[in-house]
């Protein structure tokens, strides 16, 4: 516990440092010390008409008070293709969206858990088809179900036919299963095991990464690992091998190792009560998945009939009440990005999103004054195929409701050759992958195109999060991507010159580039 205070202490310090400026009106200093080498959407040589477009839909769409806001950015080699936000943060208290806005990541908190853990393989701390129970000994002798129908270990359980793995952790193919969150009911035995652990983590029973997988271990595998795919636990099972290795708590970690490098001041497991009440998105759901997610129902709270149906504040009837508020946020720092019915993961803004991404693109690095976080070579290796189809995971292509994907350390691959009309959140292009959160927080990355899309919103409603095919940024960006042919590829050694002749052709002082303070 006294770790864990100092940890928080210390992130709480953070990020009381100034924030990321709003990247649709900063100036182009702040531009560039964000993003260095990256050309701002006004300096690009394409036609922009099809991002225009989905601009004024969007603009439009978002316009009714009663419609949660959004922002977005989209990037293509060194050209930044859009950036911008669009309506309201928090309905209720008129503040408008901006691209430093905070918002609760969920599931996208895996892709970084896991860089983590990739950075422990790069240095020779682990290796990925190491044994879990070689740094977690409470699952060396984990046992799987005998029935499906099974909940709790029985005397008939089986040992496990092959390794439960650092890999199959990764990729959801190691026999855990997930519980039942957001006011969901348990969706068959899979998640009814574990709905006991999201009761005691909702309830404070299970206070840490260490007690949670203790927790999980005590229950048989849902499955022999290796033998299918099945979302699951198995990221903040990553989380808690990286605290093992490292010595070091999660977030603590995920600062030293990620965060500060980029200069991410605004990511973390939690937000100080001042910023959160000034740049803290609100949260919307129907009446009905609030109440199931244990919240009372009040006659008073303000319905906005929206597109994406009627919508109710939930976490909080205010920033400062939020589950992701310091003082009152999940002691369980999930790796995987949710704990309890409706806690735990990460928040993040925009800006912060866009370097961490960009820094994968650019090899590890986000410029030449920064530090390396992963080599070229092992980010390829993290996304270049589907690692469900090596026969260290599962061994073959897997398929859900008939559709064939692929996964790999940071999120789904698409692995089918399609129509280029076919576009994002329902089908992904060949080699593109990407992830996103139970609120609707998207992330792809086409790495052949080095184009690389990030939009968010605040709604547990109407997935993807927008209505009509005008709003889809995937649309207008691969519309933009294809007509430009090869682009331009700024790797993190030319990054800064880029940024020093920009300000020599502007007619700026020629001066380095530095990045923001973050300690």
């Amino acid at each position: 516990l006294e770790i864990w205070a100092v940890s928080r202490a210390i992130q709480s310090k953070a990020s009381l440092l100034p924030a990321m400026p709003d990247l649709a009106t900063c100036s182009q200093q702040e531009w560039d010390d964000v993003f260095p080498g990256l050309r701002r959407p006004s300096e690009a040589p394409m036609d922009l008409a099809p991002i225009r477009k989905y601009e004024a839909a969007t603009r439009k769409a978002r316009a009714s008070q009663h419609m949660p806001g959004c922002c977005s950015i989209a990037i293509l080699g060194d050209q930044a293709l859009q950036v911008g936000a669009f309506g309201r943060a928090d309905l209720e208290h008129d503040l408008p969206m901006r691209t430093d806005s905070i918002v609760r990541l969920y599931c996208l908190t895996k892709p970084m858990v896991a860089t983590a853990l990739m950075i422990l393989v790069e240095r020779g701390c682990c290796k990925l088809d190491d044994e879990v129970s070689q740094y977690l000994p409470e699952f060396r002798d984990v046992k799987v179900c005998a029935r499906r129908t099974n909940l709790r270990a029985t005397p008939e359980d089986q040992r496990a036919r092959q390794k439960l793995t650092l890999r199959r952790l990764l990729t959801h193919s190691s026999g855990l299963g997930y519980g039942p969150v957001l006011g969901m009911d348990p969706a068959g035995p899979e998640e009814e095991a574990y709905a006991d652990i999201v009761r005691k983590c909702d309830g404070g029973q299970i206070k840490n990464l260490k007690e949670l997988s203790r927790a999980i271990a005590a229950l048989p595998l849902r499955f022999h690992p290796g033998e299918k795919y099945l979302y699951s636990y198995g990221l903040d099972i990553v989380g808690r091998v990286v605290e093992a290795i490292s010595g070091k708590p999660l977030d603590r970690f995920l600062k030293a190792e990620i965060f500060d490098p980029l200069g991410m001041k605004d990511t973390g497991f939690s937000v100080p009560p001042g910023v959160a009440k000034k740049r803290l998105v609100a949260l919307y759901a129907t009446p009905e998945n609030k109440e199931a997610m244990g919240a009372k129902a009040d006659p008073a709270a303000v319905k906005h009939r929206s597109p994406l149906g009627t919508l109710v504040r939930v976490d909080g009837e205010r920033p400062e009440q939020s589950a992701w508020v310091g003082g009152r946020s999940c002691p369980v720092l999930s790796g995987g990005g949710i704990m309890g019915q409706n806690r735990g993961g990460m928040i993040s803004t925009l800006a912060d999103q866009a370097c961490f991404y960009l820094m994968l693109l650019r090899g590890g690095r986000l410029s030449q004054a920064s530090r390396q976080i992963l080599r070229p070579k092992t980010i390829e290796a993290m996304w270049g195929k589907d690692w469900l189809a090596q026969p260290s995971t599962v061994g073959r292509p897997c398929r859900d409701k008939g559709k064939l994907f692929g996964w790999h350390a940071l999120g789904e691959i698409g692995i089918v050759k399609r129509p280029m009309r076919q576009h994002y959140p329902d089908f992904f292009e060949l080699g593109e992958w990407g992830m996103a959160g139970a609120a609707c927080t998207h992330v792809t990355v086409v790495p052949k195109r080095k184009l690389l899309c990030l939009w968010f919103t605040q709604t547990l409603e109407g997935w993807p999060g927008w209505k009509s095919p005008e709003q889809n940024l995937w649309t207008a960006a691969r519309e933009v991507a294809l007509a430009s042919g090869p682009v331009e590829v700024i790797d993190s050694s030319t990054a800064r010159e880029h940024a020093k002749k920009r300000a020599r052709e502007a007619g700026a002082p020629t001066r380095s580039v530095k990045r923001r303070r973050t300690s």
